[in-house]
């Protein structure tokens, strides 16, 4: 008697011009709840670019370590200063090309024994904005976007078929049970006490 509703699609796309997509599965009935979900991205600074390496001395305000052009992003090398292990002594290794044209990872002119150190430019943090359909993430492809829209399609009961909530029944099976019913019933109804 209960016959399958035909299949939900959901249909979402990233910007208000962009392409509308289809979501690859049926969304199922109750329908799941989709929204939005912002996340924060860590986003490496552009290279090939110019670096510099800021440390802090023990005693004083933070100053240039050292400076340099790389072509990826630099790494800072530390190790313990033997004459106190608090302090540490910090260097840049950057990528450039080498004497036979290769990028290869150099070491940056500049060291010093600092407590405490940072990069510029450093990473940021920039808000992707994913859509949950249900326990599934469709990963933006894009960050610091608007939330995508979405629209679903389709889901409805087939053509001669009675949608009761989160189930369609077919229309000649009920119409056939109530006549069976009836029939059945109607010698009675019509019988009465002389």
């Amino acid at each position: 008697m209960e016959v399958q509703r035909l299949p939900r699609r959901l249909f979402y796309r990233w910007t208000p011009t962009g392409a509308e997509i289809e979501y690859p599965t049926n969304i199922p009935t109750p329908v799941p709840s989709i929204v939005c979900d912002t996340v924060q991205i860590t986003i490496p600074p552009a290279v090939p670019g110019t670096f510099t390496l800021w440390g802090l001395p023990l005693n004083g305000s933070y100053r240039i370590v050292s400076q340099s052009y790389s072509f990826a992003q630099p790494q800072i090398t530390t190790f313990f200063w033997s004459s106190n292990p608090t302090r540490h002594e910090v260097g840049m290794r950057v990528v450039l090309f080498n004497a036979r044209g290769q990028l290869a990872w150099v070491n940056a002119s500049g060291s010093a024994i600092v407590v405490d150190w940072y990069l510029t430019p450093g990473s940021t943090q920039q808000p992707r904005r994913d859509l949950l359909v249900g326990a599934d993430r469709i990963i933006n492809p894009t960050i610091n976007a608007p939330c995508p829209t979405w629209r679903l399609a389709g889901g409805n009961c087939p053509p001669n078929s009675l949608d009761c909530g989160n189930c369609c029944l077919d229309c000649a099976a009920v119409n056939s049970a109530v006549n069976g019913v009836t029939s059945a019933i109607l010698p009675y109804s019509a019988w009465r006490k002389r």
